[in-house]
């Protein structure tokens, strides 16, 4: 009989085998078993196909632009995101740096810091039932109008500025009324104690209390500091979260600067400036008293001026410093660095002289002098103390056509023309100097007497303080010197040069066309000038001058060199006539401030000397 193996896999009961319909369905079983495996690893593997491609183009892709946007904010717009963030959870309160002080040479207080207040209000913590309330107390109080207060009122932002820079008595009120979302901070604003008192020297600042002119623009660095800062967070309402952190910026006060100019002094010089350009119905004038030895600038007067408590009501020409800003031609009192030239280069000697006959030709143009009784038909055979003696134009015109274009140029800029002199004041001007090279002769001869050269005030004192100075160049400042030693000094000319350009000057107060400047008990040497005005492109202006007076007292031991310019006058219009005078009272002032001893006594109180010398009023 036929009998199944028995293995593993087809082990089954014999009697189960030994029915035919059984075994067939059991072979038809045994041979499905592959099929039905092989239809189920099938299907396993498009599902996993489909998983894998679901993954490779929709999750990898999503995570992919999440990085990249991630990035893209974290990363590229941090700033924008961290600021708008800041700006709605964080409050910057800012600790304002006190404004350093600016003294006189003295200590007497220029520029000082009041205490004042800013209002600021959040409108989120105003309610809008009273809103108009708010509005009406802060307008009371304030003087700001009603309808824009109740516009800031209408923004949606926690922090808004009602009025900067108020007065404490304002202040005062608006926190005694306690009004809902209203803030008040403690702040200050510049104050200058003597109003107009040296307005162009000391400038102005802007409600930030940033520099915005002279010494508060140049030394803004020193004296703004740097100001502190709280940062807070805010809730939805704008209101401080007390319980969290805060990030501090300390103060940094600002330091004091003390200047050279002597008040009393300034005061003085204003004053007389003032006179007379009302006396001689004047556009305006300068006045420039320097310490010849250190080059400090003990008065810088000018006028018109401004009070520098009210900016706003200054017009651009009364804030401008015409002392360093404004250019005008020299006229006569160039003819110094003329004749210095002339000597220190040995071209001329003091026995030289020149031929004056009133005027000279030089190619197409005609010279003239001006001529004076006794004088009639020129003033003759001049030397150079002559020259500068009687303000001879034909004169110094045959000096600088015998010496050269090159001389005349190299002196002139050693003593400091067509350069700044570095003052520490803003928007000052080189000057102008021809450009041309070579000078045509008609340009060397009127340069010889301050005709085709613009100079600025403060170049053309420091020019003569040189000379006072025995010749040394002394870079003038406005800051007050430590033990007096200047920072920057050159030699320009000898000592013997000047002072024999000190004794020729002393001649032309003595005798000359700057009697006016004579000071009893004081030796006094100096230049006038009468310069006429060009406008550019058109020539000088008939009737337009600039009279001019500038030299040193005294003249042994020189101590101040002074100029006084006084723009446009009407009627006379001479130097000697109408600047001389605030000159001799400006340095007479000068004398008795510095506690100058008087150098001769010969012509008063018949030989008699008094106890003390003239007191300025």
């Amino acid at each position: 009989m036929l009998m199944w193996r028995r293995t593993p896999e087809t082990q089954r009961p014999t009697t189960w085998l030994r029915s035919s319909s059984l075994r067939a369905l059991w072979v038809q079983k045994q041979l499905l078993k592959p099929t039905q495996g092989k239809v189920e690893s099938t299907f396993r593997a498009r599902v996993k196909k489909r998983i894998e491609n679901l993954v490779f183009f929709v999750f990898i892709p999503a995570y992919a632009i999440l990085a990249f946007r991630l990035v893209y904010i974290q990363v590229v717009r941090h700033e924008y995101w961290s600021s708008m963030g800041e700006k709605f959870h964080l409050r910057r309160i800012v600790l304002h740096a006190k404004r350093g002080v600016v003294f006189d040479r003295n200590g007497r207080e220029l520029a000082v810091n009041v205490p004042t207040g800013t209002v600021v209000v959040n409108p989120r913590q105003v309610p809008e039932s009273e809103k108009p309330k708010v509005a009406e107390t802060l307008s009371q109080i304030l003087g700001v109008p009603r309808e824009r207060v109740l516009k800031l009122l209408a923004m949606d932002r926690g922090y808004v500025y009602v009025k900067r820079k108020a007065p404490i008595s304002e202040v005062s009120k608006v926190e005694e009324k306690k009004l809902a979302g209203v803030i008040v901070e403690k702040d200050s604003r510049r104050y200058y104690p003597a109003g107009s008192l040296a307005s162009q020297v000391l400038g102005i600042v802007d409600i930030d209390g940033r520099g915005l002119g002279g010494v508060e623009l140049s030394f803004d660095s020193v004296l703004r500091g740097s100001d502190g800062e709280i940062k807070s967070c805010v809730d939805a309402m704008g209101r401080l979260i007390p319980s969290a952190s805060r990030e501090i910026r300390r103060v940094v006060n600002g330091k004091s600067v003390v200047l050279s100019i002597d008040s009393a002094l300034q005061q003085r010089a204003e004053a007389e400036l003032d006179s007379a350009v009302r006396l001689h119905g004047a556009k305006g004038g300068v006045c420039v008293v320097l310490d010849v030895s250190s080059g400090e600038i003990l008065a810088l007067a000018q006028s018109p001026r401004f009070d520098a408590n009210k900016p706003g009501e200054a017009s651009p020409e009364e804030r401008l410093n015409r002392a360093v800003s404004l250019v005008f031609e020299p006229g006569s009192t160039l003819k110094t660095v003329t004749c210095a030239a002339a000597l220190d280069s040995g071209a001329v000697s003091t026995e030289d002289t020149f031929n004056c006959s009133g005027c000279l030709t030089v190619g197409k143009h005609i010279i003239n002098c001006v001529i004076h009784p006794p004088y009639i038909n020129g003033h003759g055979a001049v030397n150079i103390a002559n020259i500068l003696r009687l303000s001879c134009n034909v004169g110094a015109a045959r000096v600088a056509l015998r010496i050269g274009e090159e001389r005349i140029s190299t002196y002139l800029r050693r003593f400091g023309f067509g350069s700044r002199t570095g003052v520490e004041l803003p928007g000052e001007s080189p000057g102008i100097l021809p450009a041309a090279s070579p000078w045509r002769d008609i340009t060397l001869a009127n340069v010889a007497f301050g005709q085709g050269v613009a100079v600025t005030a403060l170049q053309l004192v420091s020019a003569y303080a040189a000379i006072a100075n025995d010749g040394v160049f002394v870079a003038p400042t406005v800051l007050k010197r430590e033990n007096g030693h200047p920072k920057v000094s050159r030699r320009v000319v000898s000592e013997q040069t000047a002072k024999l350009l000190r004794k020729y000057l002393q001649g032309v107060v003595e005798g000359g066309t700057g009697k006016a400047a004579k000071i009893r008990w004081y030796k006094v040497a100096g230049k006038t000038g009468t310069a006429q005005k060009a406008e550019p492109g058109h020539g000088y202006i008939p009737g337009k001058y600039v009279a001019l007076m500038v030299g040193f007292v005294p003249v042994d031991k020189p101590r101040v060199a002074v100029l006084a310019a006084i723009d446009e006058p009407s009627g006379s219009h001479y130097g000697g006539v109408v600047a001389a005078p605030v000159f001799r009272e400006v340095a007479r002032a000068a004398m008795v401030r510095l506690n100058v001893p008087p150098d001769d006594w010969s012509d008063t109180f018949d030989g008699a000397v008094p106890s003390t010398w003239p007191k300025s009023h």
